[in-house]
């Protein structure tokens, strides 16, 4: 006799309905999509003026606010600054902390940029702006708004109604502004080199220069300055084609409205050349060194300089002053505040407003 256990569920042929499998539990959320930084920007000074143009600067960028942690290229034009490449926000809405510079330099040593200056470049810088994804920059909060850090000097030479003479100008320059500025981008401070140099303004090498004459004034552009540097113009007037007649004028002192020149203002060097500049010209009849001239010692007309009753004898009681060249030619130069205007710096244009 056999017996037979049956299992049920077991055989192929059973009719009870078959259970799907479990399904999986739900996996990990994706990834938001990334999103990118959008910068807003303005350029103020207290000459009052705003405005890129297509301008490259540097943005320093870190994860906290003491520290820089990499140094992003960016184009500023208008209010915006595009990232090139873009850059995003960190997705765990953590806060990012900009500053911007210019000129553009990608490396800083110790979170300082190094700059040559030559008069032609600005320093511009702006302060610390921080967002993040919940609190993103915009145009009205966190925007990194720039300042000069240099001063402006607009060069003129001008000529009044009664000037003497017709002159080709030569050479001009100023002497006393810094050949090197270290910007420390965390704090915005800037230590200027030692070593002053000489900033050219107009210099040609032969008689080709522009027309100095009576009523006349020439605009010969700007340079850029270090802020409260102690500067003196040098100028040279050309006669005709001899350098032996030109007229040297050298380290002539430069006077600014309000004692010194500032961070961030833009002046006007006007310079007013005296009518009789060119007395020396040794055929000028004015020229004390013409026999024609009666001041000259050589005419017997003129009373002998050593007699004591000559006034003009330094040993005289009566003329206790006497000036130690008083042919000696010497200019008054002030420079005065304006705004900061018509300034062209390769790829930075900054209109009047």
């Amino acid at each position: 006799m056999f017996a037979v256990c049956l299992c049920a569920g077991c055989g192929h042929d059973s009719d009870d309905p078959v259970t799907p499998p479990t399904p999986p539990g739900p996996g990990p959320e994706p990834d938001p999509d990334p999103v990118a930084i959008e910068l807003y920007t303005s350029l103020e000074s207290r000459a009052a003026v705003n405005g890129f143009d297509g301008t490259e600067i540097s943005i320093a960028a870190g994860t906290s606010s003491g520290h820089i942690t990499e140094v992003w290229n960016g184009v500023a034009t208008g209010s915006r600054i595009a990232l090139i490449p873009v850059q995003y926000y960190p997705a765990d809405s953590s806060a990012i902390y900009l500053r911007g510079f210019y000129p553009r330099t990608e490396s800083l040593v110790n979170g300082i940029a190094d700059y040559t200056l030559t008069g032609k470049e600005d320093l511009l810088y702006a302060g610390l702006s921080s967002g993040s994804l919940g609190t993103p920059f915009t145009p009205t909060a966190e925007a990194l708004t720039f300042h000069h850090l240099l001063a402006q000097l607009n060069v003129s030479l001008d000529t009044g109604e009664d000037f003497q003479g017709t002159y080709r100008l030569k050479h001009l320059s100023i002497e006393g502004s810094a050949g090197s500025a270290s910007l420390d981008v965390l704090n915005g401070t800037v230590q200027f080199g030692e070593d002053p140099i000489r900033l050219e303004v107009y210099n040609v090498e032969d008689f080709s220069g522009e027309v100095v004459k009576a009523g006349s004034t020439l605009s010969l552009g700007y340079i850029l300055i270090q802020p409260k540097a102690a500067l003196t113009l040098n100028l040279v007037l050309a006669r005709d084609e001899n350098p032996e007649h030109d007229i040297v004028l050298a380290n002539q002192p430069v006077e600014f409205e309000g004692g010194s020149s500032e961070t961030g203002l833009s002046y006007k060097l006007s310079i007013k050349l005296p009518n009789d500049i060119g007395k020396e010209d040794p055929e000028d009849p004015d020229n004390p060194d013409n026999p024609d001239n009666p001041d000259n010692p050589d005419n017997p007309d003129n009373p002998d300089p050593d007699d004591p009753d000559n006034p003009d004898n330094p040993d005289d009681p009566d003329d206790p002053v006497t000036p130690d060249n008083p042919d000696k030619v010497e200019l008054t130069l002030y420079a005065t505040i304006t705004a900061w205007s018509d300034v062209s710096m390769g790829d930075i244009d900054i209109p009047v407003h």
